[in-house]
């Protein structure tokens, strides 16, 4: 399925914002918070797909080391 760059982080940043509001009810029936961070990349056209993985992985840690719940495009 092909979507737009700023569509990606559209869906991204939502799925962020609704796990961030959120409230999980664990077994002990204490509720917690939490949070998400995500990387997005486009997709280049390059035939090898690990190396799609690798610019989404970079983008997801860097998210993580800057603060994290946060949405990171991959440059």
């Amino acid at each position: 399925m092909d979507i737009a760059p700023e569509k990606a982080s559209k869906v991204a940043e939502n799925l962020r914002a609704t796990v961030e509001k959120e409230s999980f009810n664990i077994p002990e029936g204490t509720d917690i918070k939490l949070t998400v961070s995500i990387g997005v990349a486009e997709y280049a056209g390059h035939p090898d797909s690990q190396q799609l993985l690798n610019r989404v992985d970079k983008a997801l840690y860097k998210a993580k080391n800057h603060g994290r719940n946060q949405i990171v495009f991959a440059q």
